[in-house]
């Protein structure tokens, strides 16, 4: 149905399936909840920081490619995961796993300035990201700013530094904000990195989620639902 884009494969699925599913949206049960709003905010690497990343691109898309003609994609898992997450950090930063790295990241800069004008404004914030490593940096980054960072519950705004494979579980970190009780709208900021894996991952989560959001199915692992295609596009 995805690689096909069949919706009357579609229809036919979800009329198959109808009579066993019942779902109700949390809005529907959750009348007194506030707004929430999406913005998608999309950065530019700089030079240096592009320099790296196009470098373990070639490589990274190289070696894969052979691996998967070797062995196939089921028993090429580990090394496209590898390789993927090399480049999802380094649009996070370079300084992850580049121990020398001195330059800067321009999604921490946009996190920042973000960050800056909530807590001016008086927001409480809710940043998540994959890589624990990313938050020593950013904790860095809050220090010099002098702004005060605690365990937060009852944020009213939420930042996903990087995309999550599995958008059901990104979905489930957002509502640790968005839940009973919360009084303020919220405010959900998702910071894509352009001409990266990153804007891949995001136009193959709309894709994927499309269908989901159409069958009312349970959302599996994200990589292992990709086809040979799919994954090599990750690496173009």
């Amino acid at each position: 149905i995805v690689k096909e884009n069949d919706e009357i494969a579609m229809k036919k699925l979800k009329m198959l399936i109808e009579p066993f599913v019942l779902r109700r949206t949390k809005k529907e049960v959750l009348t007194e909840l506030p707004e929430k709003t999406i913005t998608i905010l999309n950065n530019e690497m700089n030079d240096e920081q592009q320099n790296i990343y196009l470098s373990y691109l070639a490589q990274a898309k190289e070696e894969v490619a052979e691996e998967i003609n070797i062995n196939g994609i089921e028993r090429s898992q580990i090394k496209i995961l590898s390789a993927l997450t090399r480049l999802r950090q380094i649009c996070c930063h370079p300084k992850i796993f580049i121990e020398n790295y001195e330059g800067t990241s321009s999604k921490l800069e946009q996190c920042m300035e973000i960050v800056e004008d909530a807590t001016e404004s008086g927001h409480k914030i809710l940043i998540f990201s994959t890589y624990t490593s990313m938050f020593e940096i950013m904790e860095q980054q809050l220090k010099e700013q002098k702004i005060p960072y605690y365990k937060l519950t009852g944020a009213d705004m939420v930042i996903h530094y990087d995309p999550w494979w599995n958008l059901s579980a990104e979905n489930q970190a957002t509502d640790r904000a968005y839940r009973i009780g919360q009084k303020n709208n919220v405010q959900v900021y998702k910071l894509i990195t352009k001409n990266s894996i990153e804007e891949k991952i995001y136009e193959l989560q709309m894709k994927k989620a499309e269908l989901a959001e159409n069958m009312l199915s349970t959302q599996t692992k994200f990589i292992n639902k990709l086809s040979k295609d799919e994954i090599m596009k990750l690496f173009s």
